[in-house]
């Protein structure tokens, strides 16, 4: 076990992760003057997400107008939704356009923030066993950043290749083999259909089926591209269309659906799509969703669900009982010997463990009423990637502080003296949706009316309803990071070394 070092820098501010949101958060801390920061990044390249995720088919999932800052708009995007790749040059662009190179430290994972009550600073702890301190933090790690493999019996006993969409290993040769990936979320959903005419067989697992709609993407024209390029009010104006579309699709579908009920129309689509796009009745009803359009997080496509329609595509739906050594068998007793194993399994979401502890740990009650809930630490501030639908919810602009309101300033920590030291809990706004989602978990939780009231005036507070268009600019950053400056150090309690 290395031995920790002795506390050899301090900054101003740390930033941890160096994707769309560090990188994001980096610009606009040297805007507002702010020159002594830091960027680590556990990676040996930037992009986060763009950076580590490189599976076949790998792609935006939103407009790519919308998929950037919009004070580095980039009209050279190839595609509607581009590929990753562009998305990880465009990340690759923004750092050495706003010379953040310099201030960005690769392959330096973190293993702990400890917030130093004596000293007011923040000790962060590498992997390499190097301390360093600062006044403050920003946790810009994402989301999608800690790959989630699945709990089954066995899976380390299965003696083909196995791997995750989110480090993909392109040293693996599919053509001819027989492949199955488990899940059928959105990395499954660009996976599945690029992998399909290569491989043997390719057995898709599927536990709850996605909705999917028709993904209006088109080649972008060199020329469309040049024209882009010359006109400042033709880019602002398809990235005010691109962003309608993502609101649309996103906020007022998921968050305001008994108002617009927009819902109700995208399902339709969908249900049609589904019946034009799969040929075989069976795997149609497979396929299809048994909850509502946006309960859970929908995806276009136009080549996922024409897949199943391949002969050497087999849809599953019994569960997973084990992994043996060569293959996987369903709780129906059915052994699927495969030669490769996919896992399309997600993120670890609550799991980073960036301030010392996982987020589940630090939620007072694990009782449905945390949902109106966000966790907070003294001197702390996360960033989110770019329009990331998170469990606290909403679609925000890239770099966009998590759980500001749009333009709108708020104290890093509370201004009591000592108030700030302990880590707490603030109210979270809430959207029609969440409001909706909530109200049935309570009821579930306290089946009398009785019981409601006393958790009610145990735990809850008045929601906060956020604005229905969200800032299309990343200035809302800067102004939430205004206060970083903060009060002066207390007399006697040193900053820094």
């Amino acid at each position: 076990m290395a031995r920790e070092k002795t506390a050899s820098a301090h900054h101003d501010v740390i930033v941890i992760g160096a994707g769309f949101s560090g990188i994001g958060a980096g610009i606009k801390l040297d805007e507002a003057g702010f020159s002594d920061f830091l960027i680590l990044e556990q990676g040996d390249g930037v992009g986060g997400a763009w950076h580590f995720n490189t599976y076949p088919g790998v792609a935006v999932d939103i407009p790519s107008l919308s998929y950037s800052f919009s004070f580095e708009r980039n009209p050279y995007w190839s595609r509607v939704f581009a590929p990753g790749a562009e998305l990880k040059a465009y990340a690759e662009h923004c750092v050495d356009k706003y010379r953040l190179r310099s201030r960005i430290r690769l392959n330096t994972g973190v293993t702990g923030c400890t917030f130093d009550e004596a000293r007011d600073v923040w000790r962060v702890a590498t992997a390499s066993g190097e301390v360093l301190t600062a006044r403050f933090i920003i946790g810009a790690t994402g989301v999608l950043t800690q790959p989630k493999n699945p709990d089954i019996p066995g899976i380390e006993t299965f003696a083909g290749t196995r791997m995750h969409t989110a480090r993909w290993d392109h040293d693996v040769d599919l053509g001819g083999k027989r492949v199955a990936i488990i899940g059928t979320g959105a990395s499954a959903l660009q996976v599945i259909p690029e992998i399909a005419p290569a491989v043997a067989h390719l057995t898709v697992f599927q536990r709850t089926p996605i909705w999917v709609i028709p993904k209006p993407d088109v080649a972008m024209s060199p020329r469309l591209q040049n024209v882009m390029a010359g006109s400042k009010v033709l880019q602002w104006s398809a990235r005010l269309l691109s962003q309608a579309i993502v609101e649309v699709g996103f906020v007022l579908t998921g968050q305001y659906h008994r108002p617009f009920q927009v819902a109700k129309l995208y399902e339709k689509i969908a249900r049609d799509y589904l019946q034009k796009a799969v040929k075989d009745p069976v795997t149609r009803d497979k396929l299809t969703p048994r909850y509502g359009f946006g309960c859970k997080r929908p995806s276009t496509s136009n080549t996922y669900l024409q897949a199943f329609n391949r002969a050497n595509v087999a849809l599953v739906t019994e569960a997973i009982e084990a992994v043996t050594p060569t293959g996987v068998r369903t709780q129906d007793g059915v052994l699927h010997d495969i030669d490769v194993l996919i896992c399309a399994t997600g993120f670890k979401v609550f799991e980073n463990g960036r301030v010392g502890a996982g987020l589940s740990q630090c939620l007072p009650d694990p009782r449905p009423q945390r949902l109106q809930r966000r966790v907070v630490f003294p001197a702390h501030r996360d960033a989110v990637p770019p329009h990331r639908a998170l469990p606290e919810g909403g679609a925000r602009e890239a770099g966009e502080p998590r759980g500001s309101d749009a333009g709108r300033q708020r104290p890093l920590f509370p201004r009591d003296e000592g108030a700030h030291r302990q880590p707490g809990v603030l109210q979270q706004p809430l959207r029609d949706g969440q409001q909706l989602l909530l109200r049935q978990a309570r009821r579930r939780a306290f089946p009398s009316r009785h019981q409601r009231r006393g958790a009610l005036a145990q735990h809850d507070f008045p929601a906060q309803r956020l604005p229905l268009f969200g800032a299309l600019d990343t200035g809302a950053l800067s102004a939430a990071f205004s206060p970083l400056r903060g009060p002066a150090a207390a007399p006697g309690k040193p900053v820094g070394r």
